[in-house]
């Protein structure tokens, strides 16, 4: 399936052939039933980017509300699902961080993993999204672009969520292209 889904989006190319790094960031921010992508799917992705050419395969998350990624890819079956296919995990709520400005939301720290590959570094990675389809309380549906608000340090999620909510994930969604 993974490998079909692939060729739907690429035909023949494969651009992750290309580059230094496929990053593969999940939404899993927590290990409640339906919170999180299928670590089945994750694993499977992984093996087909690896046996298409992919030289790394790293999946990357960072939770939020007082959970930490590494407790969540444990429980979930995520970290060994990517480590068994050949990929690795890095979870971003454990390095450090780095400022950047999103813009009319302010300055935030970010992790320095995703603003070196995904600022700086962005034409030498390969960057795929896997967003879970669910509602969110403070907007009607998040699907992919509150799964980049990972890349917002814990510490100034809160107050951004406070104000003006949508516009924060978009001002996010603008650096952190998948």
């Amino acid at each position: 399936a993974c490998r079909r889904m692939l060729a739907a989006v690429y035909g023949d190319e494969k651009p992750w052939r290309a580059v230094r790094e496929v990053l593969l960031k999940p939404n899993a921010v927590n290990f409640e039933p339906h919170v999180f992508v299928d670590p089945a799917l994750v694993g499977a992705l992984v093996s087909v980017l690896r046996e298409d050419g992919a030289e790394r395969v790293t999946v990357m998350e960072s939770c939020t509300n007082g959970s930490f990624t590494r407790l969540v890819f444990a429980i979930t079956g995520m970290r060994e699902a990517v480590e068994e296919t050949g990929g690795r995990c890095v979870y971003l709520d454990e390095g450090r961080s780095e400022r950047v400005d999103l813009g009319e939301s302010g300055a935030v720290e970010v992790p320095a993993f995703a603003a070196e590959r995904l600022l700086r570094g962005r034409d030498q990675v390969f960057y795929v999204d896997l967003a879970k389809l669910k509602t969110h309380s403070m907007t009607t549906v998040t699907l992919c672009l509150k799964n980049q608000w990972c890349f917002v340090d814990p510490r100034f999620r809160d107050p951004l969520h406070d104000r003006a909510l949508h516009r924060s994930i978009a001002e996010v969604n603008r650096l952190f292209v998948p």
